[in-house]
């Protein structure tokens, strides 16, 4: 595989409709949430480069809301991490979806700031962190369930050195909704707006559990 170069280049409000572009590149991911292909002091990278080493960069929150509306869900999410090194790296973030029978690729998928390319199973872009530095991204993206269900994929965390620190979660469903339930027990329950919305709180996190809702 020829060297492919990595572009920081801002490109805000980005939305896509199902446009696919899948490439090669994701033959070659591992299926971890996040994929930080650490490349220091460098702007290009080959295969040979690629590696699964998240140590140089800490993952210190997240903050996710699925809102689920039938024969859809909705996921918005903001991710915060740490360069822990002490000069710039420069990291190829992998964001999976669950592409399966039950769900299909996200038709719509928002994020700001960063030129991103569509896989097979997720979207991928690099991030660059001077030494020390802390940044966040945020993320939302649509999707079609072929059955009752929603799906969030989280198990990946389990592959990172150190745990998350701090993860928060709020699952919203239509109130006529029901027997809904949720892979982890809420700590909070709220209604607004004819919706039920589920909230839990995980310092730590480091699982190899997806969160899962299902209804009737």
């Amino acid at each position: 595989m020829g060297a492919i170069s990595i572009s920081t280049k801002p490109n805000k409000n980005l939305l896509i409709r199902n446009d696919r572009g899948e490439s090669m590149l994701s033959k070659i991911f591992f299926p971890f949430t996040f994929i930080f292909l650490l490349l220091t002091q460098s702007n290009v990278f080959s295969q040979e480069d690629f590696q699964s080493d998240s140590s140089w960069i800490d993952f210190i929150d997240e903050v996710v809301q699925v809102d689920c509306y039938g024969g859809e869900f909705e996921v918005t999410g903001n991710y915060t991490f740490r360069n822990n090194k002490g000069n710039m790296v420069v990291a190829k973030v992998f964001y999976p979806f669950p592409v399966d029978e039950k769900y299909n690729y996200p038709h719509e998928i928002y994020l700001e700031e960063f030129d991103y390319k569509t896989l097979e199973s997720g979207v991928s872009w690099a991030m660059a962190f001077d030494s020390s530095e802390t940044k966040s991204f945020d993320i939302r993206y649509k999707q079609k369930t072929n059955d009752k269900s929603a799906k969030y994929i989280l198990y990946t965390t389990q592959h990172w050195e150190n745990p998350v620190l701090n993860a928060k979660f709020i699952i919203s469903v239509p109130k006529k909704f029901l027997n809904v339930k949720i892979s982890y027990p809420p700590s909070k329950t709220e209604e607004k707006d004819n919706r039920i919305f589920y909230s839990f709180v995980i310092k730590n996190l480091k699982t190899i559990k997806d969160i899962i809702i299902t209804w009737n």
